[in-house]
């Protein structure tokens, strides 16, 4: 994630769980409700991404298709 590597270099006395829970929160959000397009600004595409990377991790590990891999829709 960008944001977090990003935070970490100028604030790196203050690294917290809400700059890598927040994208997780919000990756679960997108495939809870089996969103395949997400419309999104460009600059949260990073976000989408790290979502589609936990939903191949999870769908590779118990062998299974049963979470769908969002697409941007970049607008």
């Amino acid at each position: 994630m960008p944001t977090f590597k990003d935070m970490v270099r100028q604030h790196p006395d203050n690294v917290n769980y809400g700059l890598l829970g927040y994208p997780v929160l919000q990756a679960a959000d997108i495939v809870l409700y089996k969103s395949d397009i997400v419309p999104v600004g460009i600059d949260q595409a990073p976000h989408i991404e790290f979502a589609r990377e936990i939903v191949r991790s999870f769908n590779y590990r118990y062998n299974t298709k049963v979470l769908i891999e969002p697409q941007v829709k970049a607008y």
